[in-house]
């Protein structure tokens, strides 16, 4: 049952997920992970509070395991509650100190919030994280500090060897084409493309849809970026109907939302992309700082409807930002 609730998870059909995967729990009430697979099933169609619920009943099986906390981190997420998703990524962290991913999420979060000291100091203090993530997020929080300049410098300090993996080195290649060197983004594309681990099902893979996350949108805008428009449509053309299957079969997260919105605006179909990125701001988005500045909704940013936007989801980041700054003991 736990499987057959995975294969229609990857199918986005979260109901007839659910479905299987509390039928297993009742077969075996005390199986982990039958519980976060709940829980995610139940914050892809934005049923926030069972979710939690939920999640907290898989911590309480197993305190110890990572994922517990990883699935209300994403809940939290995916309701757009920055502070709690930070909380509980930290619960993670605790758990999986070396874990790349966990520190990225963090500082993403942070960063989106205008926090980027703070994101800073959390790197100071990531240890047993390796050096090209520490590498790649310094590079990341430089941009949000200082602008392209501070980036390109962050960027030379970079080293991607052999062996980088697929996802760093599309990575490197995202911040060449936020810092304008749309040359240097096509050739790490290329690099990532040819890693043996490359996955290029994450372009429509519907596991980070409510997690605001698709393959497809930054190798679409490299492709773009370098000339290749009709390359660039072959791509985001499978994304924008995976993103419409989703939303029929019942999901209904801002992240489905807001990638149609890059989608819409990487193929320069500017209504349809600020449509789609009203709905994720008032399904929880809070993407201003990335909407601002990396590539993805460029061909939005002279509409004054943008601006508006950006400017409610900004205030919102700041409520929170001088939350958890008063919290801390750190207010400015």
């Amino acid at each position: 049952l736990r499987l057959n609730g995975y294969a229609l998870a990857q199918l986005a059909r979260p109901a007839e997920a659910l479905d299987q995967y509390t039928r297993a729990s009742e077969l075996d009430p005390l199986d982990f992970m039958t519980h976060v697979l709940r829980c995610h099933s139940l914050r892809d169609m934005s049923r926030f509070d069972e979710a939690e619920q939920t999640c907290a009943r898989a911590r309480q099986l197993d305190e110890s395991n990572v994922w517990g906390y990883i699935g209300s981190s994403w809940v939290a997420y995916a309701r757009g509650e920055m502070a709690e998703a930070l909380r509980w990524t930290e619960a993670a962290e605790a758990i999986e100190p070396s874990d790349p991913f966990l520190l990225a999420q963090r500082v993403d979060m942070l960063l989106a919030l205008g926090m980027a000291s703070e994101a800073s100091a959390l790197l100071d203090r990531a240890s047993d994280v390796d050096a090209l993530t520490i590498g790649i997020q310094r590079a990341r929080i430089a941009f949000a500090a200082s602008g392209a300049q501070a980036l390109n410098a962050a960027l030379r300090e970079i080293r991607a060897e052999a062996g980088a993996g697929a996802d760093n080195l599309l990575l490197i290649g995202q911040l060449h084409l936020t810092a304008g060197n749309s040359a240097e983004a096509k050739r790490f594309l290329k690099s990532a493309q040819q890693s043996a681990d490359y996955r290029a099902a994450d372009a429509t893979d519907p596991s980070y849809f409510c997690l605001a996350f698709s393959g497809a949108i930054p190798v679409a805008a490299i492709q773009a970026a370098s000339g290749e428009m009709d390359r660039a449509r072959e791509i985001l053309g499978p994304l924008l109907r995976a993103l419409r299957m989703a939303e029929k079969q019942g999901m209904s997260c801002y992240g489905l939302y807001s990638l149609r919105a890059e989608a819409h605006a990487l193929l320069n179909e500017q209504e349809l992309a600020l449509n789609a990125l009203r709905t994720a701001a008032a399904r929880g988005w809070k993407g201003s700082f990335s909407a601002r500045h990396e590539p993805y909704l460029r061909t939005l940013r002279e509409h004054d409807d943008f601006r508006r936007l950006l400017t409610v989801v900004d205030q919102a980041n700041e409520r929170t930002a001088a939350r958890l700054r008063a919290a801390s003991g750190t207010a400015r």
